[in-house]
């Protein structure tokens, strides 16, 4: 079964960061927005493409569960890269508005990260019925408090409290409430059934590592991977994911610290790096508001800042946190737009 512990200071996230960082800083050409197939194979047969040397052929698997919001099944895909063993990490790559698994899975690295580092992945399947949603998505509940932040826009109204908004089911209108989609419990049941289903498979040669469960993915993905934290902090080890919006509030009798790690670029036209009013009520942090805000939540005292030349980003982390030190760093891409790890 899924552990509920929480003792996750002790947790070496150095893994993934690496990894985080390989993907944020990787320089390919932008693909175009694939006609995204949801089929069992897919993301079998986008493997057989990689040509990556193996000693049998590869499969990723592809699971449904019964759906905890509307009527159906919800799905997702599973990789476990031959390397893996007892106590492997598992990762999650949660795809975007308009998205899918196949596209994060061809785009965002982390299946060859997984390769060399001998961890899982799953990669989650959003809402995508065009009778309840206009767009693939995950619907987050709203309500982060974020007038300190909105105060330093132009255009802010002084007496008027600011807090985020639904995302992202919302977008084209599907009239539908955050609870009809219950993305979060779809999202926690993958790591129960996934640590069942890898240990069966395997008869025991490869199970998962409850304490070391991470959120990755990218916009509405990461956004996805916060809300996670914020809501499910018991099962989630870190983040670690690029261009998110801040909307679920963190709840703060049951939250326990969650180290956090995000890259946005500068010159993001989707997610504002520097914040963005969406109604006359509420508001999209920016980037290094977002960092401000998160270092609250994990009541971080100090703040250092780093600027790599070279690299074109600056370092901005927020450390001496409660939970052994649980940091939220940004990296802030110079010259990225919404998707930093393809250079973009």
């Amino acid at each position: 079964m899924l552990s509920t512990s929480t003792n996750r200071g002790v947790v070496s996230s150095s893994l993934i960061t690496t990894a985080c960082f390989f993907v944020a800083t990787a320089n390919a050409q932008f693909p175009p927005l694939p006609v995204c197939d949801t089929s069992p194979d897919a993301l079998t047969e986008a493997f057989a493409k990689l040509n990556i040397p193996s000693d049998k052929p590869q499969t990723v698997d592809h699971t449904c569960i019964e759906s905890t919001g509307y009527p159906g099944e919800r799905c997702f895909y599973t990789y476990v890269p031959e390397c893996a063993t007892v106590d492997s990490p598992l990762v999650y790559d949660i795809h975007g508005v308009s998205l899918c698994p196949l596209w994060n899975f061809e785009t965002s690295g982390w299946v060859q990260k997984s390769i060399d580092n001998c961890f899982v992945v799953v990669w989650p399947e959003g809402n995508n019925d065009p009778s309840i949603t206009f767009l693939s998505c995950f619907a987050l509940e709203s309500g982060f408090p974020v007038t300190d932040v909105a105060q330093n826009q132009n255009n802010f109204v002084e007496g008027t409290e600011y807090s985020t908004r639904d995302c992202c089911c919302n977008i084209g209108g599907s009239g539908q409430p955050v609870s009809f989609y219950d993305d979060l419990t779809f999202l926690r049941n993958i790591a129960a059934v996934v640590t069942d289903n890898v240990s069966s498979d395997s008869n025991g040669a490869v199970t998962i590592d409850t304490k070391r469960i991470y959120m990755g993915g990218h916009s509405n993905g990461c956004t996805a991977g916060l809300a996670m934290a914020a809501v499910h902090s018991d099962m989630v080890a870190a983040v670690c994911c690029h261009s998110p919006a801040l909307v679920t509030p963190f709840d703060k009798e049951d939250y326990k610290e969650v180290p956090i790690w995000l890259a946005h670029g500068k010159f993001d036209g989707t997610v504002d790096y520097n914040g963005a009013f969406n109604s006359q009520t509420s508001y999209i942090p920016g980037a290094e508001e977002t960092n401000q805000l998160l270092g609250r939540v994990n009541n971080c005292k100090n703040i250092t800042t780093t600027t790599v030349t070279e690299g074109s980003y600056t370092n901005i982390i927020q450390t001496d946190c409660d939970n052994n030190d649980a940091r939220v760093e940004l990296m802030s891409l110079d010259t990225a737009g919404h998707t930093p790890f393809l250079g973009a």
